[in-house]
């Protein structure tokens, strides 16, 4: 809140690591969604609120890390319901649920549609406000992990059929001898590909050729099946 008692909507908090901690809060009751917004903007939290997922999803910049706060409720402006309305839109964001009783069937009705928690009402704020923390770092580690492996992508389609050849060959353990004669290839001209690909593909060592060419996406299931311990 500013010194106006307003809520803060444009400041952007950041956590230590500099990334914009962002809460979207999905519900029309307005105690409820004044408390939650006091609660997690003391927290430092960017919040923002909602009263239909229809107008969460006509909002245009929505923070690309941000954790969806709403009720289970069979509503279907907000609840399970929305939130599986929201996922067929292509925004896939995590979610904690609030209700007011944590019945077991409730759970893993809420566990199976994505959830990262289901908090009882009336909720305590730490533990809500450790739930939306564990789901924004997960969010995190997964746009890291996606941003990284569309670098590989973008990297692993500038080498070329041979090259490509030659790092499934490395990959599954063999030496440069073995990868030429398999190829019917110089040795010399061998270690030039593998050399291409590995700077292409900013690798340093096979370990490390392994890991990126998997994580773009070069080795099929039917190389991970004959993959043998690596060989330097």
């Amino acid at each position: 809140m500013d010194k106006q008692g307003n809520p803060i909507k444009q400041r952007q908090l950041k956590d230590e690591a500099g990334t914009t901690k962002s809460v979207l809060i999905l519900h029309d009751d307005k105690p409820l969604v004044k408390t939650l917004t006091q609660l997690f903007e003391s927290h430092r939290f960017d919040t923002r609120a909602y009263e239909s997922f229809r107008e969460l999803l006509s909002t245009k910049n929505l923070p690309e890390s941000a954790c969806l706060v709403t009720c289970v409720s069979d509503d279907g402006k907000f609840g399970l319901q929305a939130y599986e309305q929201i996922k067929q839109s292509g925004l896939h964001i995590p979610v904690v649920f609030l209700a007011e009783k944590r019945e077991v069937q409730l759970v893993v009705k809420a566990m199976r549609s994505g959830a990262e928690d289901v908090v009882e009402l009336p909720f305590d704020g730490k533990m809500l406000v450790d739930s939306v923390a564990r789901a924004l770092d997960r969010c995190r580690k997964f746009l890291l992990r996606t941003a990284q492996e569309d670098g590989f992508r973008l990297r692993a389609a500038s080498l070329t059929k041979r090259e490509c050849e030659v790092v499934k060959l490395v990959v599954s353990g063999m030496l440069n001898k073995e990868i030429a004669g398999c190829l019917g290839l110089a040795l010399v001209t061998v270690k030039v590909h593998r050399g291409k690909a590995m700077r292409k593909l900013g690798a340093r060592t096979s370990a490390e050729l392994a890991m990126f060419a998997r994580q773009a996406g070069l080795l099929t299931k039917g190389d991970a099946m004959t993959l043998r311990p690596q060989i330097s």
